[in-house]
């Protein structure tokens, strides 16, 4: 029979970049992380699947290597306005790369970090009563925290 109320010390909800990214620094400061994350496989999502080179520099932070993944190089950029073209180099290098390989590099980096990683975990509500946060998993499950991001 499955657990059907669990707690976490830190919860994050989403196992995208800003939830992966919590859930890195937050396990590098030494705290208990539990990052839910409702897909159970990374997937494409529209996305520019630009990174500028302060993104760049943010991911080799968390331990993430943009090249290793297979990211390109972008040295241009055109804008279209109706009939009218636009382009010209940018004033740095910047890097593309899929949102899906992305993403799973950094909820993979982010249960390597010591973060507890629950895939197929839908949140369908989060309340908040006397310092305590709830979230409502899809199946019934629920999970605690006083923390919540």
């Amino acid at each position: 029979m499955p657990i059907r109320n669990r707690s976490a010390e830190h919860l994050v909800i989403g196992g995208g970049l800003a939830g992966s990214t919590m859930g890195i620094r937050l396990a590098a400061a030494g705290r208990r992380v539990t990052l839910l994350e409702r897909e159970l496989k990374a997937h494409h999502k529209v996305c520019g699947e630009f990174l500028s080179r302060e993104a760049v520099a943010y991911l080799e932070q968390l331990g993430v290597d943009a090249i290793a993944l297979g990211a390109q190089t972008i040295r241009t950029v055109r804008l279209t306005a109706r009939n009218q073209v636009v382009k010209t180099n940018l004033p740095f290098t910047a890097l593309s790369v899929s949102r899906s390989v992305l993403d799973e590099a950094l909820i993979r980096r982010a249960a390597e970090s010591g973060c507890t990683v629950e895939r197929g975990a839908f949140v369908e509500r989060l309340e908040s009563r006397d310092g305590v946060w709830t979230a409502q998993l899809r199946g019934g499950q629920s999970w605690t925290s006083g923390r919540v991001f």
